[in-house]
């Protein structure tokens, strides 16, 4: 199972996911057993899944390969897809959300596909009450989920970038950041074991649609080593989990790249040969070529939130690529 979560105001959509996948078979997970939730059509239309891999896969290559534009023919396809899972006992739902300046939001589950007002989920339901409780609370409050800055093991995520700033161009991010919040929460609870892996989020409001960088800085850390963590973080015991959230400029590319800044390996999700946006591991290089060594190895334009050392000593956050406004 899974966790996706959609939400809009007037003027903006967010959706969150996570990226773990369940091995058949209960087998045990790995870090290749990912992929991205949530999917970009190029008519402008965005989807999101969660449940058995094939039907997902089904669908997903069905959608990427008509790109339909009406409605009724993404609906129409989801919906027979869903319920022939549910004859075969397997399940399979999907959130269909539709272009800017509707924004309207559908979900598809328990047989039927209805609208829904301004929030929809698909997914494990424990899981989403967690959710809930972590995006409710007041600003400032803790909770056992969430790490307090003078921890040891207190971590920084970098969201914003120079060109996204609520003062510099008004884009309403709060919800954003609320819904990153709670899902990374999620995905780090040991009690919610079929959410996992790492978050992805999809941004859309009138300047359009992208899924969003991060930069995400993990000081001292006493986890303990382990061969999956030391594929992506090297020797855990350095305390080293430092990693960028790169992303495709064009949405349509669904192209969403994890780099680990110590092991110099990025956790890549497209829609290879218009599948699912599985999760596939590439040698990059060092942190100042790895903007360069994506782009060129995927021929396309990519967004990314670099941080430098200002004039002042100070360190900033600039951006790479970021789509024009």
């Amino acid at each position: 199972m899974t966790l996706v979560v959609a939400r809009k105001r007037p003027d903006s959509a967010t959706i969150v996911c996570d990226t773990k996948l369940t091995p058949p078979n209960d087998g045990r997970w790995t870090l290749a057993d990912q992929a991205n939730k949530i999917v970009c059509l190029e008519s402008g239309w965005s989807i999101a899944y969660a449940g058995h891999v094939d039907y997902a896969n089904d669908a997903v290559k069905r959608l990427l390969s008509s790109n339909p534009s009406a409605f009724k023919d993404i609906r129409d396809p989801l919906l027979a897809i869903h319920k022939e899972a549910r004859g075969n006992n397997c399940d399979i739902d999907f959130i269909i959300l539709a272009k800017p300046p509707s924004l309207h939001i559908h979900k598809i589950c328990d047989g039927k596909c209805v609208p829904c007002a301004s929030a929809a989920w698909i997914g494990d339901a424990n899981a989403f009450s967690i959710f809930q409780e972590i995006f409710h609370l007041p600003d400032g409050a803790g909770h056992p989920l969430l790490r307090p800055r003078n921890d040891a093991m207190a971590g920084l995520d970098l969201e914003e970038s120079n060109l996204r700033q609520p003062g510099d161009d008004e884009r309403p991010e709060q919800l954003k950041n609320k819904m990153m919040k709670a899902i990374r929460a999620v995905i780090e609870d040991n009690n919610t074991p079929s959410v996992g892996g790492f978050s992805i989020c999809l941004f859309i409001d009138k300047h359009g649609r992208s899924f969003w960088p991060r930069i995400s800085v993990n000081l001292n850390s006493q986890s303990a080593s382990t061969p999956g963590r030391d594929l992506i973080y090297g020797w855990a015991e350095t305390g080293d989990f430092n990693y960028s959230v790169m992303i495709g400029k064009n949405p349509e590319d669904n192209f969403v790249a994890f780099y680990f800044r110590l092991t110099q390996r990025a956790l890549v999700f497209r829609c290879w040969d218009d599948e699912l946006p599985y999760g596939k591991f590439f040698e990059v290089g060092p942190p100042d070529e790895c903007h360069d060594a994506l782009e060129k190895m995927f021929a396309l334009p990519i967004w990314s939130l670099v941080m430098e050392r200002g004039a002042s000593g100070a360190y900033e956050l600039r951006d790479r690529g970021a789509p024009p406004l």
